[in-house]
């Protein structure tokens, strides 16, 4: 069921998106890209008891003491907890780490787990640590076995391959990019074939009503797959989008990432823009959320310095996510109509109304840097993009439930002493911290020499 980057599956299925979108009369690119492919061949405990394995170890096998040399824990209600449990039983010399599902339904999941604490782009993930999940009744019965030994054994497919993005231009330069990933773990239609699904029926609408002009793109290697397997290893297929072809997209004006999106109300995370833009997504009922930029491929427009918004349903997805549950669903046929119309608005907006975009921008600026006076927005904003903004975590690594994001240093003042660790570096810090106003003022000062000399 996973279509992981540079697998066959992955191939067959970008070229039946370049066919059909070649039909709708689109200019229609797919651009090759090193990857390194992951694939699970076959994942045992004691011989017998069918697992699933996590990413991106390496095939290994494990005989230890349950419960002193290999953890049997369970997932959490967020996924995504797996990756600080994984960490921890790492620092805590765990030979092997059994997951259970905390969700009955679900019997199959994969998580990326890096080994390390840390989301440092210069470092690289552990893959010697054997890590596996099974469905929670599996889980409970295997809890019997406290104190014996047990085998676990992993067999994967891990090579250097090609992965591929896809390109898709209608009409003559665009200022919309419209993104999903076309990568998954197990059965993903909410992650992300549901976005998939949403580009080609914008794709349809504007083929059928001559519509503005847009760039439709599916990135591979957004869930794995950067050869370097640094800590921050997602997006990675955008990455290599945008360092390799960016100069094509500097007429770019709105760049919107669609992915887990799938029901109401739609969460919108935004950079770049104002409460001006929600005229333009009124189709569908949606709530502001500033989860989305640092989960998705938006933080690759961002190294654009491109305004960019989400659409997105990260918090809701939480009990299918990356499982053999996150299955098809009728619901989301009327969802999507409606959430292509908000599509339609914004290509309008950044086609036809361009000054009332640039205006958004310049607002959004005034409202987030203590300054007056930006006489070119879009120029201050890619100052503002280098300077002001930080990917962050909400708390320590090591804490359960916390989350990512993208929030600029005034933003983070209203947090008073609430801990946050910079992505960039791993410092922490509370923004009533002495270290903190440092970098603001440093920053502050780096963002106002910069819109100053015009760069």
């Amino acid at each position: 069921m996973d279509v992981v980057a540079g697998s066959k599956a992955e191939l067959n299925l970008v070229r039946s998106l370049r066919d059909r979108l070649s039909d709708l009369g689109f200019d229609v690119r797919l651009h090759p890209v090193e990857v390194v492919s992951w694939e699970d061949v076959n994942c045992l405990i004691n011989g017998s008891i069918k697992c699933t394995s996590q990413p991106p170890q390496r095939s290994q096998y494990v005989s230890g003491v349950l419960g002193r040399d290999v953890l049997l824990t369970p997932t959490t209600e967020d996924p995504d907890n797996m990756w600080v449990i994984h960490g921890r039983a790492v620092k805590e010399g765990y030979e092997a780490v059994i997951f259970f599902d905390s969700y009955p339904e679900v019997r199959k999941r994969r998580i990326v787990l890096t080994g390390e604490l840390s989301y440092s782009t210069t470092s690289k993930v552990r893959d010697d640590v054997l890590s596996v999940h099974i469905p929670l009744d599996v889980g409970l019965k295997l809890k019997e076995l406290y104190g014996r030994r047990v085998d676990v054994e992993v067999k994967v497919r891990k090579v250097l391959s090609t992965g591929y993005n896809l390109e898709a231009t209608y009409g003559e330069e665009p200022k919309m990019v419209v993104a999903a990933h076309h990568d998954r773990w197990l059965s993903g239609f909410r992650d992300d074939v549901n976005g998939l699904l949403i580009l080609m029926k914008l794709a349809e609408e504007v083929s059928k009503k001559g519509g503005q002009p847009v760039r439709l793109v599916s990135f591979t290697a957004e869930e794995y797959g950067d050869p370097e397997e640094p800590l921050l290893y997602w997006a990675y297929g955008s990455r290599a989008y945008v360092s390799r072809y960016g100069e094509a997209l500097e007429n770019t004006l709105l760049f919107v990432v669609v992915d887990t999106a799938f029901t109401e109300p739609l969460e919108v995370s935004f950079v770049g823009l104002d409460e001006g833009l929600w005229r333009y997504v009124s189709n569908v009922e949606v709530v502001e959320s500033n989860a989305g930029i640092a989960y998705t491929d938006a933080l690759s427009a961002l190294n654009l310095a491109i305004p960019t918004l989400v659409f997105h349903n990260i918090h809701k997805i939480k009990p299918v996510y990356h499982s053999d549950r996150d299955v098809y669903d009728l619901s989301v046929k009327y969802f999507n109509e409606r959430v292509v119309n908000s599509l339609m608005g914004l290509a309008e907006l950044a086609n036809l109304r361009t000054s009332e975009l640039i205006n958004m921008v310049g607002r959004y600026l005034t409202s987030k840097v203590k300054y007056v006076g930006v006489d070119n927005p879009l120029k201050a904003f890619k100052c503002f993009v280098k300077h002001m903004l930080l990917l962050v975590n909400k708390g320590s690594y090591d804490k359960l439930d916390s989350e990512l994001a993208v929030m600029s240093y005034e933003d983070l003042r209203s947090y008073g002493n609430q801990k946050f660790t910079l992505l960039t570096n791993d410092v922490e810090l509370t923004p009533n911290s002495t270290t903190f106003e440092e970098l603001y003022r440093k920053a502050l000062n780096e963002f106002l020499e910069c819109v100053s000399q015009g760069e």
